[in-house]
C-alpha cells in the first residue's frame, strides 16, 4: 500500500539512518506497486535535527570515495572509508553504468552546439568580438581570484582528500561563456566523454583551468572549505562573477547560467544573436 511507513522507522528515534542500511544499488524496502520510495541515509547537517530525508537522487550526496576510475560506459568507485560511519573491511566497489544511448545522444547534441557556436563566432564583426574578449578576460580574472581564495583556505588538500567528490556532476554546467573563452584564446575545448559522470573529467581531474571553468564549478564550495573561507571576500567575488555571466545572458539569446545542454531544446535563434534592447 502506497505511503505506509517502513516497519522499522517508528523504532529509529535519534539514529542517523532512516531505515536499515544496504549497499548502494539495493532498494531499501520491498518494491510495491509504486516502486521503492528511496528512503536513504542523509549525513549530518543535510537537514534540520530530527528530520527524516526522502531523497530520490540516490547517493548524489555520498562524496566519500577515495579513488574514482573511469572506463567507457562505466564509472567504478571504490569506497575505502565512509564519513557516515560505515566501515568496509576490504573496500566496496560501486559500479554506476551509463547508458550508451544516452551518452551517444548527449555527445551528438554537444558536437552540434559546439559547431554552431564556432560558426557564429567566425561570422561575428570585430566590434562584437572585442566586447566578448574584454568580458571573458574579466570573468577569467574573477574566477582566478575565487580559486586563489579557495586555495588559501586549504582547497588543494581538501579536494585531494575527497578525490574531487563535487566534480562528478558537471555534465550540464558548461555555458556559452566558457566556450567563448576558448574561442577568444584560439585554444581547443577539452574532448567530452559523456560516459563519465562529468564529460570533462579525465584521469588527472578537470580538463578546464580554473579561469575558464563553468560558473557552478568555480563558485561551489563544500563545508570543509566554506568553514575556512573569508565569507565577505568570497561573497563579493561570487556576486561580481555572477553579474558578469548575467551580462552575457542579457546580451545573447544563447547564453544562460542553466548551461548549454539544458537549454539546447528550448532555445530559439542563434547562440550569439543579440537580444532586443
Amino acid at each position: 500500500m502506497l505511503g505506509k511507513p517502513h516497519p522499522e522507522q517508528g523504532l529509529i528515534e535519534e539514529r542517523l539512518r532512516t531505515a536499515r542500511p544496504r549497499l548502494p544499488g539495493w532498494p531499501l524496502e520491498t518494491v510495491g506497486n509504486g516502486g521503492p520510495r528511496g528512503m536513504i541515509i542523509a549525513r549530518s547537517q543535510a537537514t534540520a535535527a530530527g528530520n527524516r530525508t526522502r531523497l530520490t537522487a540516490f547517493f548524489s550526496h555520498f562524496n566519500c570515495f577515495d579513488r574514482i576510475h573511469f572506463q567507457r560506459g562505466v564509472v567504478l568507485r571504490r569506497c575505502l572509508s565512509c564519513p557516515l560511519g560505515f566501515v568496509f573491511d576490504n573496500g566496496v566497489e560501486v559500479v554506476i553504468k551509463t547508458a550508451d544511448a544516452t551518452s551517444g545522444a548527449r555527445l551528438d547534441l554537444w558536437q552540434s552546439i559546439q559547431s554552431t557556436i564556432c560558426n557564429e563566432w567566425t561570422a561575428l564583426d570585430s566590434a562584437e568580438r572585442t566586447w566578448i574578449a574584454a568580458a571573458v578576460a574579466e570573468i577569467a580574472l574573477q574566477q582566478q581570484k575565487i580559486q586563489d581564495l579557495v586555495d588559501a583556505a586549504g582547497g588543494v588538500s581538501a579536494c585531494r582528500d575527497c578525490a574531487g567528490g563535487c566534480c562528478g556532476d558537471g555534465t550540464f554546467h558548461l555555458t556559452l561563456v566558457n566556450v567563448l573563452a576558448h574561442l577568444v584564446r584560439d585554444t581547443p575545448l577539452p574532448i567530452a566523454d559523456f560516459s563519465r559522470s562529468c564529460p570533462w573529467l579525465d584521469a588527472q581531474g578537470c580538463q578546464f583551468t580554473a579561469d575558464v571553468r563553468p560558473f557552478n564549478c568555480v563558485t561551489f564550495v563544500c563545508e570543509a572549505i566554506d568553514a575556512r573561507l573569508p565569507a565577505a571576500d568570497y561573497a563579493g567575488l561570487e556576486r561580481q562573477l555572477r553579474e558578469l555571466y548575467i551580462a552575457f545572458d542579457r546580451r545573447y539569446t544563447g547564453s544562460s547560467l542553466r548551461g548549454l545542454l539544458n537549454t539546447a531544446t528550448v532555445r530559439s535563434g542563434g547562440y550569439l544573436t543579440r537580444r532586443a534592447a
